[in-house]
């Protein structure tokens, strides 16, 4: 498991060992409890960066990604086997195929049944595990006119306009 850290007063690799045994049986383990041992370490943004792209010494990091467009593409399109962002290492050709055959399909509902059937391969070899998933929240007043919501957030407010009250 990596933490990493930006500060310059930290060394570049600090390793510290912690083991956890979880409070309550594990539904993937049965009525068994279960243990893990993590090895923590410090990096610097940029080395964690580079040993994450090798996947050479990372087991477990967390990452993050907000799509910057909207469509499943964005997300399904990080876990082909040749991808650049594919830090995870996830390799199936299935997936693949159906992720490419997607991004070539113009009927939406194929499309869609294509990325899903990607998606459920993902899921079942769970080459990740998403924890956390961003959430952002507004308050509108009900008088403000065109607050169109978009999907990195960035709302411009040039065609925003208050409506007598």
């Amino acid at each position: 498991m990596r933490r990493t850290s930006r500060s310059p007063s930290r060394s570049a690799t600090t390793p510290t060992t912690t083991t956890r045994r979880s409070p309550s049986p594990s539904p993937r383990c049965g009525s068994r409890r279960s243990a893990s041992t993590a090895t923590l370490i410090n990096e610097e943004f940029k080395v964690f960066l580079e040993n994450r792209k090798q996947k050479k010494v990372t087991q477990a990091f967390r990452a993050g990604w907000i799509g910057d467009y909207n469509d499943a593409n964005t997300f399904a399109e990080l876990l082909l086997s040749d991808a650049g962002l594919n830090d995870f290492g996830f390799n199936n050709a299935k997936y693949d195929a159906l992720v490419r055959q997607a991004s070539l399909t113009v009927d939406m509902g194929k499309r869609s049944q294509m990325l899903e059937e990607a998606e459920r391969i993902m899921l079942d070899e769970q080459p990740m595990a998403p924890i956390y998933f961003y959430v952002v929240k507004r308050l509108v007043k009900p008088y403000v006119l065109n607050y169109e919501p978009t999907i990195l957030n960035r709302n411009p407010t040039r065609w925003l306009a208050i409506a007598k009250h």
